[in-house]
């Protein structure tokens, strides 16, 4: 299963010639937890999304696709992609993260060399990873584990992130 961003939603650029997806190995084997991305309102329906559920010393793989628009090329300054553990509180708003764990590894040099392929995969391993908590999304505070690719630029960044 593929998940990607044109730049339209999530954190992007608005950069519409790079799109990234993110893989994550094994995933339609995996069992999968619902995780609400926007609540109910008196005026919306919630949103959801489903995400993979990994256990403590599970090995996290997957890979990272960068495509380019035909015609196009892409300068960048390096590609990453970092295992991320947060704690986030709900209310007041404005409150402040705890990031608990954060692994980062380098998928693309720093060389300045342009991604000219239309189709560029990047695969990674994270693993066996010590996961100190578990999952848990309640009405003030939630705790869970993303994968973040990340195209570093010199002005914005390009992001991808999966719960």
């Amino acid at each position: 299963v593929l998940w990607g961003i044109l730049f339209g939603g999530g954190s992007s650029s608005g950069n519409d010639a790079v799109e990234i997806l993110l893989r994550l190995d094994g995933e339609e084997g995996r069992p999968t937890k619902r995780r609400v991305l926007i609540p109910a309102t008196e005026k919306q329906v919630a949103t959801y999304e489903s995400c993979p559920v990994y256990h403590d010393n599970d090995a996290v793989t997957g890979e990272a696709v960068i495509k380019i628009r035909e015609g196009h090329q892409f300068g960048h300054r390096g590609v990453c992609v970092e295992l991320i553990g947060l704690i986030e509180k709900g209310l007041p708003e404005g409150t402040p993260s705890f990031e608990f764990l954060r692994v980062k590894l380098p998928l693309l040099g720093v060389d300045g060399s342009p991604i000219r392929e239309p189709i560029t995969r990047l695969p990674f391993s994270f693993g066996p990873v010590k996961m100190p908590y578990a999952s848990y999304d309640g009405q003030r505070v939630c705790l869970h584990y993303s994968v973040r690719v990340t195209i570093l630029q010199r002005t914005l960044d390009l992001v991808r992130e999966r719960t």
